[in-house]
């Protein structure tokens, strides 16, 4: 009998339904563009109000993806340690990976009176953080989306994770 060598779960079921959000995602922020296309009363301060929360689910799309695929390689609740496997943007040392699992939990709870220790030193690092009200032209998810994507494309940082996907495989 051959034994074989592949891991079940190196097959990413994940993926499908990844891809089919991020569709829908782009999908909204596409019919928004064309809102402030027609000009009138809806101008950039509406649009960025209305797409931010949409950005912010993409980071939490994501993060399930990040998370579940940590789980599914190395069987684990302590993901933390794993996000250190892909590279940093330049100019940072926080990976890739650390930082829009930090936006997505910051996108879960910006409402709250605080976020957590953990996720306001990740956004100091990238200095994306600030205390209170601000611009909405100055929020995290849209300074952290431009670090990851300068076209703010979450299709292409969903696909960089998907190749950190793979990258988690080739590791011990």
């Amino acid at each position: 009998m051959t034994e074989l060598k592949t891991h079940w779960r190196i097959v990413d079921y994940r993926v499908k339904s990844l891809f089919v959000v991020m569709e829908g995602l782009h999908h909204s922020i596409s019919e928004l563009e064309k809102q402030v296309k027609l000009g009138g009363w809806y101008d950039g301060d509406w649009f960025l109000e209305e797409i931010e929360p949409i950005y912010g689910l993409g980071f939490i799309a994501l993060q399930h993806y990040i998370n579940g695929s940590i789980k599914d390689r190395y069987n684990t609740d302590d993901t933390w340690r794993f996000y250190h496997t892909s590279s940093a943007p330049k100019g940072f040392s926080i990976p890739t990976v650390e930082l829009i699992v930090t936006l997505a939990n910051y996108a879960k709870h910006m409402e709250d009176s605080k976020v957590t220790k953990r996720t306001s030193d990740c956004l100091k690092h990238f200095e994306l953080y600030s205390e209170g009200p601000m611009p909405i032209e100055e929020s995290p998810i849209f300074k952290g989306i431009e670090l990851l994507s300068p076209t703010w494309d979450l299709k292409e940082v969903m696909q960089n994770v998907i190749n950190w996907r793979a990258l988690i495989w080739k590791l011990p």
